[in-house]
């Protein structure tokens, strides 16, 4: 059984052109700040193993911003 080292989260407003992204290590939960209202986000978490760029899990996600959370689509 593999075990996770962490995970990634990448946005942007097109999809899989992700302009931002961040590393969250292990945690399975994070808030995306700073998005403008109205517009919509494509959002991808990948998963990683052994710290290597090999990832396993891929999503792609789209939502709109409400000014306090990403609305599903």
């Amino acid at each position: 059984m593999r075990v996770s080292d962490g995970y990634k989260v990448y946005w942007g407003t097109e999809l899989r052109n992700y302009t931002n992204s961040v590393d969250v290590g292990k945690t399975t939960s994070y808030t995306i700040t700073g998005l403008t209202n109205g517009i919509s986000y494509y959002i991808a978490v990948k998963e990683y193993v052994d710290l290597r760029e090999t990832y396993y899990y891929h999503t792609d996600h789209l939502g709109r911003n409400s000014g306090d959370s990403i609305l599903n689509s």
